[in-house]
């Protein structure tokens, strides 16, 4: 019997140990690795970004009014030669409209990588000072305590709603591309980072009033005190006993204290894990739907190709004659240009602006999901929180449940973090331009190199011709 009560004992106490070990890694080993990875990785997700967004807002109208001005050329040839203005600047206007959907997203992206640093730093760094000492930020003053709970919140919220953001642009771009053209433009960008920004302040606003530093206890247990008798610890003892210890926590009233956690898990998780979920399972099966139809079509298109080649008109071999045109210029001089080779560069520039569109919803479905997959043992844990309470107070060992309880809670939490420290791996995995701009960051000619991908560009666009636009459309039908 005795035996039974020591091997008892002694399992207790290894359980005890390896729950004690295991909570000393999650508080004072892992926070740092995910700290230094959050801030390198948002840091280069950050510069990246706005690189890109400077390159395309850098592209100027005139490149893209040439091919727009030859493309309409080719279906309104005649003896005359004159071109209709009005339609040309339509077209140009549509083409920006195009191009600035993918700006927005990269100015989207850019400040996701912001509010991440911000929940970082403002979250998880203050939570790793407050398990190694007591004195942290927001404890060292009343104005820190407010301040930085209102910053960890505006900037958690503002990152869970960005991703949200961004995957209701991309089924807006998917089924109605003409509504995405008119929400992705400068004004409509700013108009949502300000109305957030606005929104989420009044959401938090009552932090300032709420949040006040609380008076603990002496961390000095008395039977210590009591058994210090001599003399010469008794001043200094006393001087501790002076030294108070101040806690940042929510004073609020008890109807507050219950309703501002669960408004705070709607905002950061739950309405995002639900709207994100249907989002994406309306891409894909938007995806499934137009891979299915385009298989169809390039295998049809495959078994026809030999009978109906030479009744296909080709760029390079036509009965209307589109080899050469003349454009009067100011001075009314004639330029002689190849419209073939123009009309190709048109079009394979319009096809690979495709299929970076469809990289990017690929890119951003990795990045929801990936969400998805890192917050939901928070929803999960929230939400069971109670019955898991209910559970261990009638277990037999209340204590032990409750220290693995708060390892599972400190674990949840962790992993919400990390995915704020991981967005760049998704980017540099899924996106070749991203992996371009962050290896130029790196090489010593920034400038040539840039120089010699765009003249390989140009190269590659006067060098296209309909078999390469055709092999281009169907990779791009891979992506949806």
């Amino acid at each position: 019997m005795n035996r039974n009560i020591s091997l008892e004992r002694l399992i207790n106490e290894l359980k005890s140990e390896h729950s004690t070990l295991l909570t000393n890694i999650l508080s004072a080993y892992l926070p740092p690795v995910i700290i230094l990875i959050g801030t390198v990785t948002n840091l280069f997700s950050l510069i990246i970004f706005l690189k890109l967004t400077q390159f395309k807002f850098s592209l100027k109208l005139t490149r893209s009014f040439k091919f727009l001005n030859i493309f309409y050329l080719n279906f309104n040839l005649s003896t005359s030669n004159k071109l209709n203005t009005s339609n040309s600047n339509k077209l140009n206007f549509n083409n920006k409209k195009q191009r600035s959907g993918l700006v927005a997203i990269y100015f989207y992206l850019s400040l996701l990588s912001l509010t991440d640093l911000g929940v970082i730093y403002f979250g998880l760094l203050n939570d790793w000072i407050s398990e190694l000492t007591v004195l942290t930020f927001k404890n060292s003053s009343k104005i820190c305590c407010k301040l930085f709970t209102f910053l960890a919140f505006i900037f958690s919220h503002l990152s869970s709603s960005l991703i949200v953001i961004t995957c209701l642009l991309r089924l807006i771009d998917i089924y109605s591309p003409i509504k995405a053209a008119r929400l992705t433009n400068k004004n409509s960008f700013k108009k949502t980072v300000f109305s957030l920004i606005v929104f989420y302040s009044i959401l938090n606003m009552h932090l300032f009033w709420n949040m006040n530093l609380v008076e603990l206890e002496s961390g000095i247990p008395e039977n210590f005190l009591n058994e210090l008798n001599s003399d010469l610890f008794i001043p200094v003892l006393n001087e501790i006993e002076h030294n108070k210890a101040y806690d940042c926590q929510f004073v609020a009233g008890e109807y507050l204290k219950i309703a501002w956690p669960i408004i705070d898990k709607l905002i950061y998780c739950l309405i995002p894990f639900f709207i994100i979920t249907i989002v994406n399972i309306l891409i894909i099966i938007n995806i499934s739907k137009t891979q299915k139809y385009k298989n169809g079509f390039y295998l049809h298109k495959l078994k026809t190709e030999d009978s109906e080649q030479d009744e296909l008109p080709s760029f390079k071999n036509s009965n209307i004659s589109l080899t050469y045109h003349y454009v009067l210029d100011r001075n009314n001089k004639h330029s002689h240009t190849s419209l073939g080779s123009n009309l190709n560069r048109f079009f394979y520039r319009k096809e690979s602006n495709k299929l970076l569109s469809k990289k990017i919803t690929f890119m951003l479905l990795w990045v929801s999901f990936m969400f998805l997959i890192l917050t939901l043992p928070v929803v999960i844990l929230y939400v069971l929180l109670d019955k898991i309470k209910i559970i261990i107070d009638n277990s037999s060992d209340p204590e032990r449940h409750f220290q693995w309880l708060s390892i599972a809670q400190k674990i949840t939490s962790l992993l919400m973090y990390l995915n704020h420290s991981i967005n760049f791996f998704i980017y540099f995995a899924s996106s070749a331009r991203f992996r371009q701009k962050f290896k130029n960051m790196f090489s010593k000619n920034e400038n040539k190199s840039c120089q010699k991908n765009k003249q390989a560009q140009n190269i590659r666009f006067q060098g296209a011709n309909a078999n390469e636009i055709f092999f281009l459309r169907k990779k791009s039908s891979i992506y949806g």
